[in-house]
C-alpha cells in the first residue's frame, strides 16, 4: 500500500527555526512538503523491513527398495520473513499490535490514538531516563485545534499557532501596544510542537505506534519531545480524506495554569 508520512518539529514563535527537508515519511522541524513514500528527513529514515530469503526445497529420489509406496513426501521448509521490525533497538514495553487481527481505526478513534501515542512517547522517554510527560487538558485542546489547522495548512505557521491559542484563550495574553507595536492582542501557547501526517491504515494501536516512532526516530524532534526539560504534553489527531494529521505540543511549565 502506498503511504505518505511526515513529521515536523518547531520552536516557539520567538525561537529560530531551521532544518526543513521533506523526502519520504518526512520529519522536518520548520516547514514541509508532501512526501511520496515512507521515509524521514535529516537521516532519521525508518529502516525498511529486512527480507528473508527462501531456501530452495530439496528432496531425494525415492528408493523402491527402502521407501514404501504409500510413504508421504517430507514437507519443504520456508524461511520466516520478519515484518516491520522496529527502527530502534529499544521500543516501548507495551506489546505492538497484530494489525491483521485488529480492526482498522476510523475518524471516531482520534482521541484513542492520541492517548495511545502519549503512552508510547512516555515509554520511549522513560527508557532513556526522562520522566513521563504529564498530559495537560488545555494543551491537548490546543494540539487538537492545531491538528485541524494542519488539514488546510500543513506547516508551522505562527499566525495559525496564535489563532489556535487566541480562539481557545489559552496560554499567555500578549498586547502588542504594551511593547510599542501595532496589532491586535493575541494569545500564545508558549509550546514547542512536532507535526505529522500519514495515510497509514491500521488499528488504533498501529497508527499510534507509527506516529510515535516518527517523533522518536527524528533526533532533532526527539531532542525536545523526549527531553526531561519538557514535562507537559498534549497530542491532537485529526482524520481527513484518508490522512491522519497529528500535533504534539510540549512545554516546560504548566501552561494550563497561566
Amino acid at each position: 500500500m502506498h503511504q505518505t508520512e511526515s513529521t515536523e518539529g518547531t520552536t516557539s514563535a520567538t525561537e529560530e527555526r531551521s532544518d526543513i527537508v521533506t523526502p519520504t515519511q518526512t520529519v522536518s522541524p520548520d516547514t514541509s512538503t508532501t512526501a511520496p513514500t515512507e521515509g524521514m528527513t535529516k537521516n532519521d529514515n525508518e529502516q525498511s523491513a529486512p527480507t528473508g530469503t527462501e531456501p530452495e526445497a530439496t528432496s531425494s529420489s525415492p528408493s523402491t527398495e527402502t521407501k514404501p509406496k504409500d510413504e508421504k513426501p517430507q514437507p519443504t521448509t520456508e524461511a520466516v520473513k520478519p515484518t516491520d521490525p522496529p527502527v530502534e533497538e529499544t521500543k516501548p514495553s507495551a506489546t505492538f499490535p497484530n494489525e491483521q487481527e485488529e480492526q482498522k481505526a476510523t475518524a471516531a478513534d482520534v482521541n484513542a490514538i492520541a492517548l495511545k501515542m502519549v503512552e508510547y512517547l512516555n515509554a520511549y522517554r522513560t527508557e532513556q531516563g526522562s520522566p513521563a510527560a504529564t498530559v495537560l487538558p488545555g494543551l491537548t485542546q490546543y494540539a487538537e485545534y492545531r491538528s485541524r489547522q494542519l488539514v488546510s495548512n500543513f506547516a508551522h505557521d505562527a499566525f495559525d499557532e496564535r489563532a489556535a491559542a487566541t480562539a481557545l484563550e489559552y496560554g499567555s495574553y500578549i498586547d502588542p501596544s504594551l511593547f510599542g507595536m501595532n496589532g491586535d492582542p493575541y494569545y500564545t501557547a508558549n509550546a514547542r510542537e512536532a507535526i505529522a501526517k500519514t495515510d497509514f491504515g491500521g488499528s488504533v494501536d498501529a497508527v499510534a505506534v507509527r506516529l510515535a516512532r516518527l517523533a522518536r526516530n527524528s533526533s532533532s524532534h526527539w531532542s525536545y519531545v523526549g527531553s526531561a526539560d519538557y514535562t507537559y504534553i498534549g497530542v491532537g489527531i485529526t482524520y481527513e480524506n484518508g490522512i491522519w494529521f497529528c500535533d504534539i505540543a510540549v512545554t516546560g511549565s504548566n501552561t494550563d495554569a497561566t
